[in-house]
């Protein structure tokens, strides 16, 4: 299982100074192609680390019994209170979690002086590693990719919080990558995996609607039997 989030802050319609609201819509995918997503609930947060601090224990009870192994993505830099949580959480439930954050400010652009033609001469899915747990992925490039018109690919910075051997390392990785082909609402692909993308999108959709917790939200999120057939509404 994977579950994806980011921390957006709403500012409510009826907003007269003071603070804005954090907010986290953590998005699940329960299995392995990325076709069974859902979206459960928006969490209140008291800060921008706090989503597992408060509501850890109410996430993890909605994990189903015969999952194993939960991926934890997060838009940002996971804390060392998160992550203590999730050991914590990995220990009392007899789970494995692995943590893995995502950055894409401040990362430094790729380019290939070598490489003289109209293309960028670096392949989606590359991964540059700058530390036994830092590397640098490009996701963007497509067949075609114009630098001149599109950039130079700005790639994402991805962080692995735990040591893993390199073969599950190489696994992850190109889980990650997967992810990001798999956004049914456009045929280019997105420069973050769906996990943490449609994440996204439902906080700017709640970002937009300045209410933290419509009314209506329940009938958008509600279970199905089955669960498959959710529609994706923040698409």
């Amino acid at each position: 299982m994977t579950i994806g989030y980011n921390v957006a802050r709403i500012i409510p319609e009826d907003f007269k100074g003071g603070k804005t609201i954090p907010l986290s819509a953590p998005l699940v995918i329960f299995d392995n192609k990325g076709a069974y997503i859902s979206h459960q609930d928006v969490y209140k947060l008291s800060s921008e680390v706090s989503l597992f601090e408060q509501y850890g224990d109410e996430i993890f009870k909605r994990i189903p019994s015969d999952i194993n192994t939960v991926i934890i993505h997060k838009d940002g830099y996971l804390t060392n209170s998160e992550l203590v949580y999730l050991e914590e959480a990995s220990q009392r439930r007899g789970i494995e979690t692995i943590p893995i954050s995502f950055r894409t400010t401040t990362v430094p652009r790729v380019s290939n002086p070598q490489y003289l033609e109209s293309d960028v001469g670096l392949k989606a899915g590359t991964v540059l590693p700058l530390s036994g747990n830092d590397y640098l992925m490009m996701t963007t490039p497509i067949s075609r990719w114009v630098p001149e018109r599109l950039g130079w690919p700005n790639p994402i910075l991805i962080t692995f919080h735990k040591a893993h051997e390199v073969q599950k390392k190489l696994r992850l990785l190109y889980h990650i990558f997967a992810l990001t082909k798999m956004q049914t609402g456009s045929q280019r692909p997105v420069r973050l995996p769906v996990s943490i993308h449609f994440s996204n999108m439902i906080a700017s959709f709640l970002r937009k609607v300045g209410d933290p917790t419509p009314k209506y939200l329940k009938w958008f999120v509600q279970t199905r039997l089955g669960g498959k057939y959710l529609p994706r509404w923040f698409l």
